[in-house]
């Protein structure tokens, strides 16, 4: 497709996100933060249509954080005519609020392993210097509560307003193109006849390992192997900054492909090789 019909991984990304906030809002009707994962059984097996727009919601939230991963490598691959200061300005901004807006929505599940990616993130956050227990509190509310009122106001109300304005300043538009909407919309439907994403299991289940999502268990392989402010904090910053000065020098691209690279590796090694005890299985 030539022109402005030509549809980019920028375009499947954002309408991703316009089909997640939608389904989304209504799926946040019968959502209770009080008592996130019975809530999320009563949407799932016993409210109309409840189950189908749970599945939407989370397969194009995964929709758009993956494209919007491949948006900004094909740039990179192709080597778009670009701002040095605009696409560092992008970068810092966009990743950052949108992995926090698909990781709420984890934690959102209320079940073990969000519970537990929710503990995990408030004590990362909290071994960063001066502010880290008061910015993990802002982000992610009180280690052990099964309350999730904080995650749910940022994930529903203050991300989800900040993605929208970081959009409209990358786009210069917030309205949908149709055709890219239904051209979007489609694979997310047979995702959702194909596939069942799980709600989880109760938090008091006996789990071992309990996982994060795919985006984070490179984290939870750098923070069982170093030191969890190194692994946690200090590492994705330094890949997030080589990212953003990719554009600045040859020492940055070699930079943040080999921490690129290294990540996949950590997260593949946790995905694939880690069982009980978060112990090797070989």
């Amino acid at each position: 497709m030539q022109g402005n019909n030509r549809i980019t991984w920028g375009d499947i990304s954002f309408h991703s996100f316009i089909i997640a906030v939608i389904s989304g809002v209504i799926v946040s009707f019968k959502y209770s933060p009080s008592s996130p994962f019975t809530s999320l059984e009563v949407i799932s097996g016993l409210i109309p249509w409840g189950e189908f727009f749970r599945r939407l919601h989370y397969f194009s939230a995964q929709s758009f954080l993956t494209a919007l991963i491949l948006h900004k490598l094909d740039f990179l691959k192709r080597n778009v005519k670009y701002s040095s200061s605009k696409w560092f300005t992008e970068v810092i901004t966009l990743f950052p609020i949108s992995f926090l807006l698909v990781f709420t929505g984890y934690i959102l599940r209320g079940d073990k392993s969000g519970i537990f990616a929710r503990d995990v993130a408030i004590n990362l956050v909290r071994t960063t210097p001066l502010m880290g227990p008061v910015v993990a509190k802002l982000l992610f509310g009180s280690i052990n509560s099964p309350r999730l009122y904080i995650p749910f106001l940022n994930h529903a109300v203050i991300f989800t307003l900040i993605m929208i304005y970081l959009l409209f300043w990358h786009r210069r538009l917030i309205l949908p193109d149709t055709g890219k909407l239904i051209f979007t919309l489609i694979p997310n439907l047979i995702a959702v006849v194909i596939f069942n994403p799980s709600i989880g299991v109760p938090v008091n289940y006996p789990l071992d390992p309990v996982k994060g999502p795919w985006f984070f268990l490179g984290i939870q392989e750098l923070v069982y192997e170093f030191n969890p402010f190194i692994g946690g904090i200090l590492f994705p910053a330094i890949l997030l900054l080589s990212l953003g000065l990719f554009r600045n020098g040859k020492v940055f691209k070699i930079l943040f492909w080999f921490l690129l690279l290294s990540y996949i590796f950590l997260t593949l090694i946790a995905g694939l090789l880690r069982g009980p005890g978060w112990q090797l299985i070989l």
